[in-house]
């Protein structure tokens, strides 16, 4: 059985300066144009909303993208098949949006992480003898010397399981290549699991199922009693890549403000030592999150190795919890009350480092190919009811790392509980 599978390896060292700065004005402009885009379908909308819809008048969706090139003449030194691949990706976003699939598209910013859909007109993929293939990126779509060969990346798949487009993304001085390919896999799919489990009697179905709790004191809680979370000295690395953060922002403002003082503005142009001292800010953060994303990885492979059959997992929303509370007015006086709000900012700042919702990611995909099953059920007051008895009740959570029933007098560790709920 094939199935289609992804791959994203990081092409920055691989990259001579003159291919980098290519990339990035093929990623700037398919950016540009899917942007402009954007702010013209929006305008024509509200357009037609003031004209109380006529329907004559309906806004038009189309791939075109030539008349982009009249205002914006840098575009014309993209490839063409760069600008066709932006208007039609762009075209299929809004298409789902319409049919209520996904948002509609969005504007990307800059110190977001951008990308470009590359078609094989611009790539050539090679063979190699031990089964990997060669993906060769040409500056052009042109045949022969013509199209120039200007940069090589080896693939672990051979050159028959490689798809036919690609994804170039590009943030900050880093690159990467994304690509599909298709994998012979011994395994069956997950409506072909979900019916296998659902024959089964309520004992070989617990003994088949492990659930999951996501928290921050301990990322992963298996109702089996494992406890995945970051190693000692990850988070000591964790802990001097923080102060380190903290202590070059500090050094960027004082350079900034000294900056200001001198010149009487702040509306000026980053001097060479501001941008080297926020450069170093970036590398600092960039370092933290890569062991986070590493140690997500990790985790996710361990619960996909350790899972019977089915992993149960939490179905929240992290954008939901780490929200800001609304402000509180008093009816009486008028004057606003206190609501939690710099209380609520340190837990937001926790949830938000923890990469809660990439293990639960990864774990995802993971355990699909190792044909398991994933499954999320409702997360509300699972951490109030007793795995033992049932009772749910706020009283049963003394503190964040304690459960005491009020009931049946059940003690225990309370992620441990709330593993066993979910599982339950």
């Amino acid at each position: 059985m094939k199935l289609k599978r992804g791959i994203s390896i990081e092409i920055t060292k691989q990259l001579t300066p003159d291919v980098a700065s290519m990339i990035a004005q093929w990623i700037g402009g398919y950016t540009v144009i899917k942007n402009q885009k954007t702010l013209l379908a929006k305008a024509e909308y509200a357009h037609w909303l003031a004209a109380e819809k006529p329907e004559d008048a309906r806004p038009n969706v189309n791939t075109q993208v030539a008349y982009l090139c009249q205002d914006l003449p840098f575009l014309k030194d993209i490839p063409s098949q760069i600008r066709r691949n932006a208007g039609a990706k762009w075209f299929e976003a809004m298409n789902g949006a319409k049919a209520g699939l996904r948002q509609q598209p969005t504007l990307r910013k800059k110190h977001q992480k951008r990308n470009c859909y590359v078609t094989n007109e611009l790539f050539i993929v090679q063979a190699l003898a031990d089964g990997r293939c060669v993906i060769q990126l040409k500056n052009n779509a042109m045949k022969g010397a013509k199209g120039q060969i200007v940069a090589c990346f080896v693939m672990p798949f051979s050159k028959e399981d490689a798809g036919n487009a690609l994804y170039l993304s590009r943030q900050g001085a880093r690159f990467w290549l994304s690509m599909s390919y298709d994998k012979d896999v011994d395994i069956l799919n997950q409506t072909a699991i979900n019916g296998k489990v659902s024959q089964l009697s309520d004992d070989a179905l617990m003994a088949s199922m492990t659930g999951y709790d996501l928290g921050i004191v301990r990322q992963v809680t298996a109702s089996s009693g494992q406890v995945y979370h970051f190693h000692d000295q990850e988070m000591v690395r964790l802990k001097k890549l923080t102060r380190k953060t903290r202590r070059y922002q500090r050094r960027v403002a004082r350079i900034a403000r000294a900056n200001d003082r001198q010149q009487g503005t702040n509306k000026r142009q980053r001097t060479k030592v501001e941008l080297t001292a926020q450069a170093k800010v970036t590398k600092a953060k960039n370092k933290h999150t890569n062991i986070c994303h590493n140690r997500a990885h990790h985790i996710a492979k361990a619960i996909s190795q350790d899972t019977p059959l089915v992993g149960v997992f939490e179905n929240m929303s992290l954008a939901n919890l780490i929200r800001a509370p609304k402000a509180k007015v008093c009816p009486d006086t008028g004057k606003w009350l206190s609501n939690g709000r710099a209380a609520k900012r340190g837990l937001n700042k926790a949830l938000a480092k923890s990469t809660l919702g990439k293990i639960r990611q990864f774990s995802q995909y993971k355990l699909e190919q190792e044909g398991k099953l994933f499954v999320t059920v409702k997360t509300a007051h699972s951490s109030q009811e007793c795995a033992q008895c049932g009772y749910t009740d706020q009283a049963n959570r003394p503190s964040q790392s304690v459960f005491h029933c009020q009931q049946c007098e059940h003690q225990g560790n309370a992620d441990d509980n709330a593993a066993k709920v979910l599982k339950k």
